[in-house]
């Protein structure tokens, strides 16, 4: 015949070797998966910098154009806002504890 079979110990030895190699890949995916995910925070983080740096420098921005603009105009610096103030709460919706009563 010429087929070999595999001495019981042999065999053994076969299972544990695929064994093995099946935790180290299972382990080497994982740590692909670690890497990856790493890479999505750093850019995460990254973007959130930028965002955060271009939100200052608008707030900075702003800041320096409203004294530009009370240095140029004084009497409006004084002035009342142009926008309506928001109305004030009326008693028109009751809540549900009136309606009781």
């Amino acid at each position: 015949m010429g087929v070999q079979l595999l001495k019981k110990g042999e065999n053994q030895q076969a299972a544990q070797k695929a064994r093995m190699l099946l935790a180290k890949q299972a382990i080497a995916a994982q740590m692909d998966q670690a890497a990856d995910m790493a890479e999505l925070s750093v850019a995460q983080i990254q973007a959130n910098n930028a965002m955060n740096r271009m939100t200052h420098m608008m707030a900075q921005s702003s800041r320096t154009m409203n004294r530009a603009q009370k240095s140029v105009n004084p009497e409006k610096a004084s002035r009342p806002s142009p926008w309506p103030s928001p109305p004030a709460p009326t008693g028109a919706n009751p809540t549900p504890r009136d309606r009781r009563s």
